[in-house]
């Protein structure tokens, strides 16, 4: 069967492609052996941020004492999955009206240009085959997930309702959101890490706001701890933790482990030309192309960071290149968020070991808006000494994720403090204010902000 493109994998890797080469003119056929959407609609951002927003709710009604805090756990994983559901048919209704062939299907193997299916057909993609494949949970070596009492993201959400008490293994993004939300929801959390703060892969002044919410919140966290061993007893999960050479057991309903994800790979990659990197992911060039020109990857198999709106941007470039533009992604600059409560965005690009840079650093306490939102925060500005070229931007502040893509424009841009200064006006009250405040205090022209910090920043 020949078609002009083929999209293996219908998340956001794949998806938007299909949709944009679909309303191009193209015959495209997409093959997803699951569900629509991937793991960021059906298993990550979708409903991790629907459980977050109804246990930040549930905070502020405890907080304002309104009902005593009471949310029905059992109805907020019902909507959860609504959510989902309805955000998949979303995507189906997009890719129906572009004229998209959507196959549940799998694909078990490559050859060139052509996709094998589980169903015996073989799908031949003229213009482009696509690959965005994804990945999947791993565990350390030694735990396996069966889904009642031991849980990897995907399974846990599909229980129906927040266990008792849980263990959560890992303080990286998932990890640190499962926990917020589900103590929001009533559960007992342990959060263990074998690192020594939440969030190691971000700043260190993140990891330690992240450790005060958490705290705050009634989340137990253990550092430096390893998990040793793992037994279930009269339907408790009994687990044995190793902490600067201290064993510890703990006694919880269920276990989340939230260890890293690992890229999927189907045959014959390495036999059609395409070229693979020693941790598993599928190497492209600028414009999503493979070292075989009728191959493209897009998402999280073609490489970290892991995050969805970095898999559609890559399928956007893929789809223009398979349409034969010539589209070359460069330098992408790409927001990291923790979608807690304050929300958390680091917007970066790579310092030179050679040049002196300052930062300032300012809490929001002094905002109109922070005090009515009552969610503290700060901002974080690291720059060039000499030009003020920005290189790094931290927000952590309520709904601070609406901030992200103007953080990520201005470091994109290789805006300057000065830049920022010359007729950049943010509304008020409003927390994005704060950014305002920032490259105002590092030129001494700020107004709310007392007991700021300004420094020289080490790399």
């Amino acid at each position: 069967m020949s078609y002009d493109a083929v999209i293996v994998g219908g998340g956001p890797g794949g998806y938007p492609a299909a949709i944009l080469l679909g309303r191009k003119g193209y015959k495209v056929a997409l093959i997803e052996k699951n569900l629509l959407g991937g793991e960021c609609t059906n298993y990550g951002c979708i409903p991790t941020k629907a459980l977050l927003h109804a246990a930040k709710i549930s905070n502020h009604l405890r907080e304002y004492n309104w009902v005593n805090g009471n949310i029905e756990e059992k109805i907020v994983f019902d909507w959860v999955r609504k959510i989902v559901s309805e955000t998949r048919k979303g995507i189906r209704h997009l890719l129906e009206a572009s004229g998209v062939e959507i196959l549940d299907d799998e694909a078990l193997a490559i050859n060139n240009n052509c996709i094998r299916l589980r169903s015996r057909r073989e799908l031949c993609g003229q213009k482009g085959v696509l690959l965005a494949i994804g990945s999947d949970p791993v565990l350390p070596p030694g735990f396996k997930v069966d889904g009642v009492r031991i849980h990897d993201n995907r399974t846990l959400l599909e229980t129906g309702e927040p266990p008792e008490s849980i263990l959560v293994v890992g303080a990286g993004y998932v990890g640190v959101e499962f926990s917020y939300a589900l103590t929001g929801l009533g559960s007992d959390v342990y959060l263990v890490e074998m690192l020594d703060r939440p969030l190691p892969q971000m700043d260190r002044d993140i990891g330690m706001l992240v450790r005060q919410v958490l705290s705050k919140q009634g989340v137990k966290q253990f550092f430096k701890t390893t998990v040793r061993k793992i037994n279930i007893v009269d339907g408790k999960v009994n687990v044995l933790l190793k902490r600067r050479g201290e064993i510890l057991n703990i006694s919880v309903s269920s276990v989340l482990f939230a260890t890293g994800r690992r890229p999927r790979h189907i045959k014959g990659i390495s036999s059609s030309g395409v070229r693979v990197n020693d941790k598993g992911f599928i190497e492209t060039d600028c414009r999503m192309r493979t070292n075989n020109p009728r191959i493209y990857a897009a998402g999280d198999v073609a490489g970290p960071p892991l995050l969805a709106h970095k898999a559609i941007v890559e399928s956007i470039v893929a789809a223009e290149n398979i349409a034969g533009n010539d589209y070359c992604l460069k330098d992408l600059v790409i927001p990291q968020v923790v979608y807690i409560e304050p929300e958390i965005v680091e917007v970066s690009t790579s310092l030179d070991p050679g040049k002196e840079y300052d930062f300032v650093k300012i809490r929001t306490d002094a905002l109109a808006r922070s005090r009515i939102e009552g969610s503290p925060g700060f901002v974080k500005l690291v720059y060039e000494k000499d030009s003020g070229r920005i290189v790094k931007i931290i927000l952590a502040y309520s709904n601070a994720s609406e901030s992200a893509g103007e953080a990520a424009r201005i470091i994109a841009r290789g805006l300057t403090i000065r830049d920022l200064e010359d007729g950049t006006v943010h509304p008020h009250p409003t927390l994005s204010e704060a950014l305002a405040e920032a490259y105002y205090y590092a030129t001494g022209k700020h107004v709310h902000v007392i007991g700021g910090i300004k420094k020289k920043y080490k790399i």
